[in-house]
């Protein structure tokens, strides 16, 4: 994910105190009726629309979500809005178009483009906790801490213990290398949804970064059961048995790796390592 440039999120200044007051309205700092303005081009007003020009609007906001044309359908969905603020329809509309057009600009490696999108939609529908993870999970990527959290804890206010945003913020504590609140999250997470596997190659590294390695050890061979093919999983326990000089359940895990990352570099050099021990200079030539 790139990095960006400029003020609060790299978003520019006017757009990030519209996300602040989209924030604010979540957390009870402004009242519902404050109001911003969308960072991109506006429709015109719902007030110039008849009923049955809203219920063919309506239609055709659906049509173009279907038929993938995001930006018209997020348009139609905001004039909508603006007719009937509370509609569920109108709501989630702007959700799925907002959601589906910032994951397709993700998918063409413009992480930039998706933040502004989530952004809009937050402030059409600033109490949308979907709309809050993705933004978080995306701010997280780029390295946008405080904000992460700060959308996220709001999220998790709205919809408490909710899987995506608990791991969301496991993985936002991750990074911050706040591993306490990691673990606690992670087990909180792993209590709603216990057989991913992924999570449990998570809490292995926050055991091991603590040096608890043998609750570490026990969780990455629980991520190997539930994801057999969890490479990194093989590689950690190889690097514990290592560390501990067990030679033999070592190089055992670190061939596992191979067998699917034939060029995996740290797995390598830990067979590198084993032979040194062993005095097999030429093997160990092999890997290092």
């Amino acid at each position: 994910m790139a990095c960006w440039r400029g003020g609060f999120l790299g978003l520019g200044m006017s757009s990030a105190r519209s996300l602040a007051v989209a924030v604010g309205i979540l957390l009870g700092a402004l009242p519902l009726g404050a109001q911003v303005k969308s960072p991109l081009p506006s429709t015109e007003q719902a007030s110039d629309h008849r009923d049955a020009d809203m219920e063919a609007l309506t239609a055709s906001a659906h049509t173009s979500l279907r038929e993938q044309r995001y930006p018209e359908a997020m348009e139609q969905f905001e004039v909508l809005l603006k007719a009937a603020p509370k509609s569920g329809d109108a709501r989630q509309g702007e959700v799925d178009a907002a959601t589906a057009w910032a994951l397709a600009e993700i998918r063409a490696q413009h992480p930039n483009r998706a933040m502004e999108i989530l952004e809009r939609a937050i402030q059409q529908v600033p109490d949308e906790p979907e709309l809050l993870t993705d933004f978080g999970v995306e701010a997280t990527a780029l390295g946008q801490f405080p904000i992460a959290n700060q959308v996220l804890q709001a999220a998790d206010k709205l919809r408490p213990n909710h899987p995506k945003t608990v791991y969301a913020l496991a993985r936002l504590e991750i990074e911050q290398q706040h591993w306490p609140d990691a673990e606690r999250d992670l087990k909180t997470y792993l209590a709603l949804r216990p057989n991913d596997g992924s999570a449990y190659f998570g809490l292995g590294h926050v055991y091991a970064i603590q040096q608890r390695y043998d609750e570490a050890r026990v969780a990455f061979e629980r991520s190997i059961e539930l994801q057999p093919k969890q490479t990194e999983s093989y590689y950690q326990l190889g690097q514990l048995a290592l560390q501990a000089h067990q030679d033999a359940a070592a190089q055992k895990d670190f061939l596992k790796v191979l067998e699917r990352l034939p060029s995996h570099a740290g797995a390598l050099t830990g067979l590198g390592q084993i032979a040194l021990r062993a005095k097999e200079y030429a093997r160990a030539e092999q890997y290092l």
